[in-house]
């Protein structure tokens, strides 16, 4: 009976075990998957930014910086501010949402700690998932107002 509850505890652990690495490697793919968002999102903007400095160079020129570059500049700047702004909210719900995967994978690092607490030593990155390891992680620090 007690090998039986022994190979039923092993199995279970192993179980554990693999349902947390395929989560583990679920969370850092939407991790990439956010980088590689919020870098797509950023360049188009700047690119966006780029385009509208150098058609208002050409205007300005052919228009001698008469009434009809005004014009041309705010029917670029409005679209200009609305992609901006909708970029800017865009690219800090995909930081939080980093942010939360971040935490998930802190949590199963956790996990795999308890599970061999010898490999704590070889782990970079923290294995807790409040706010001051999220900043070590990134490698910043809180700000005054964040402690």
């Amino acid at each position: 009976m007690a090998t039986e509850n022994t190979q039923s505890k092993d199995d279970h652990s192993e179980m554990m075990l693999q349902i947390m690495m395929a989560e583990h490697a679920a969370l850092q793919s939407a991790r990439s998957s956010t980088i590689f968002d919020a870098t797509g999102r950023a360049n188009l903007f700047i690119g966006s930014i780029s385009s509208v400095l150098i058609a208002l160079a050409f205007i300005g020129q052919a228009s001698e910086m008469g009434k009809p570059f005004f014009i041309f500049t705010l029917l670029l700047l409005v679209p200009l501010f609305f992609i901006g702004i909708t970029t800017f909210h865009r690219i800090v719900q995909i930081g939080n949402a980093d942010t939360v995967y971040a935490r998930g994978i802190n949590r199963i690092r956790h996990f795999y700690t308890e599970i061999a607490p010898d490999t704590a030593r070889y782990f970079i990155l923290p294995t807790r998932d409040d706010f001051t390891a999220m900043l070590d992680e990134m490698g910043a620090q809180p700000g005054v107002f964040q402690t």
